[in-house]
């Protein structure tokens, strides 16, 4: 069994979204943790003052991700308001109904993190960042602002977009931050 985490951050970096995938005998499953965009968030389960178990989000979207593998059905569909909210706030882009979701549609990230070798320091950060131009070039067209931050890899990677467009100038900047330090800018 094959485990891969990934996370959808809100403008401030905080992750709302933990997903984990899972292949198990070419099937894959995908769990989904979701965060209240009020509620503290953890990646990792803790014992809290009261000597309570606390689950994190990977062990959640872990938990629900083995469900679905176990059971070889979709479970737990995502109704709730507020849920869309953190999907809005974290521009959430997976195609799903479920947060326990049996042979999902592979989003193009998904894809790339299952085929990565095991050597490979990185994901290609300029393709994922390419999946979120149209997104930007669109909210400036219309004349709202826009911000975008991405990390994989253990933070190791990241890029934060985003665009300011008023009636008189259009403003845009791209961030890479990983190993090589690479940065570009435009205005």
């Amino acid at each position: 069994m094959k485990k891969w985490y990934y996370y959808f951050r809100d403008e401030e970096n905080r992750p709302h979204i933990t997903v984990c995938l899972i292949e198990h005998e070419g099937n894959y499953a995908r769990g989904i943790a979701i965060c209240s965009l009020n509620d503290n968030f953890s990646k990792k389960s803790y014992i809290d003052e009261k000597g309570k178990k606390v689950k994190g989000g990977r062990d959640i979207a872990e938990d629900r991700a083995i469900i679905a593998i176990v059971n070889k059905k979709s479970k737990y569909q995502i109704d709730r308001a507020e849920c869309f909210d953190v999907f809005d706030e974290c521009i959430f882009d997976l195609n799903t109904e479920h947060k326990s979701e049996f042979l999902p549609e592979l989003s193009p990230f998904e894809q790339r993190l299952i085929k990565k070798k095991d050597t490979e320091p990185k994901i290609d950060e300029m393709d994922e960042f390419l999946e979120y131009w149209n997104v930007l070039i669109a909210k400036l067209e219309s004349n709202e602002n826009f911000k975008f931050r991405k990390e994989f890899n253990n933070g190791e990677v990241n890029y934060t977009v985003g665009g300011y467009r008023s009636d008189f100038r259009t403003e845009y900047y791209i961030e890479f931050s990983h190993p090589s330090s690479m940065k570009y800018g435009k205005d």
